[in-house]
């Protein structure tokens, strides 16, 4: 979830870095006309798309590395493996689907005048906030995860005390004395 943050930071930063490249240089308008800034933004954007389509890939590593933690080293119980299961499921749909969808359209209206193309603008935002929705989806099952892990009330240590008090009770016939 921290990453999550971080690389929301990395595409705000991304996306001035371009105007904070043309105030540093002193860009003279030649350069501008030349297309220096659209051309610095291109590489911003470009940089962003990269690191989401790294992230992407990196959640579905994650989510499937938790689910086969909770499958096979702890005894959770089945709601605790469906969350991590909705989350895989959805780091796999924003990869396959959602992060290539916006990479092609962000790419599409890099150059195109602000006016131009409001349509696709649209259909550009409407992607953008389903896949804001589907990670604020992941957040909302991973803290929910979280809250079952941490406050759960059975567990190995709970069954080990009712283990240790069997040995203590005189009945049975194992117990040397």
């Amino acid at each position: 979830m921290g990453c999550e943050l971080l690389l929301g930071w990395v595409a705000m930063a991304n996306a001035q870095s371009a105007n904070r490249t043309l105030q540093a240089i002193h860009a003279p308008p030649a350069a501008l006309a030349l297309g220096l800034g659209p051309a610095l933004r291109y590489q911003a954007a470009e940089q962003t798309r990269g690191l989401l389509e790294d992230w992407g890939s990196a959640q579905i590593a994650l989510s499937g590395f938790l689910l086969l933690f909770l499958l096979l080293a702890t005894d959770e119980r089945q709601r605790s493996l469906a969350l991590a299961l909705f989350m895989l499921a959805l780091s796999v749909g924003e990869r396959l689907f959602l992060t290539p969808e916006m990479v092609a359209w962000g790419r599409a209206l890099d150059y195109a005048p602000a006016a131009a193309q409001i349509g696709e603008r649209t259909r550009l935002a409407t992607i953008e906030n389903i896949y804001l929705g589907m990670e604020a989806l992941k957040w909302a099952a991973g803290l929910l995860l979280a809250g079952r892990l941490t406050l759960r009330t059975h567990g190995r240590s709970g069954r080990g005390r009712r283990q240790v008090d069997m040995v203590d009770e005189a009945n049975h016939g194992y117990v040397d004395r």
